[in-house]
């Protein structure tokens, strides 16, 4: 293992990652998925039902109970922060494999538990769509 330098305290300090940049990138997919239950429950709010998509049947295609853009911005928000976990996923893994050698890049252990476990309940929301609702809002 390396070890340290001493530093004299005329050197300058290295210089830190800011905290606020990288805990925004590993609370992201937390967010999102606040944000796309929030939406989901607004969609109940509103129509009295749960949201479903639109789906064929003899007499045609049905459309859903309420279109995602009828309830404003809150859901063109939910689906550009869905693009941008597909980038912003992977910059944060590749932050924390460099993070092994680079102390300034370590990340609070609890922001890391976060980040993979939304990200997990993320993956399992969009693959697995219970209740049909990430259909609904692609539809």
């Amino acid at each position: 293992m390396r070890e340290e330098t001493l530093r004299f305290e005329s050197d300058p300090k290295p210089r830190e990652f800011p905290l606020w940049f990288s805990a925004t990138g590993l609370l992201m997919p937390a967010g999102w998925l606040i944000g796309f239950w929030s939406l989901v429950l607004h969609a109940r709010i509103v129509c009295r039902a749960w949201p479903r998509a639109g789906h064929f049947e003899r007499t045609g295609f049905v459309p859903s109970t309420i279109d995602p853009k009828a309830l404003g911005p809150h859901a063109e928000v939910i689906q550009l922060w869905g693009v941008l976990l597909v980038y912003i996923v992977p910059l944060v893994l590749l932050m924390l494999g460099v993070s092994i050698f680079d102390k300034r890049l370590r990340q609070p252990p609890a922001l890391i538990v976060v980040f993979f476990v939304s990200t997990a309940l993320v993956a399992l929301t969009l693959f697995l769509d219970p209740g049909g609702f990430v259909d609904w809002l692609a539809d």
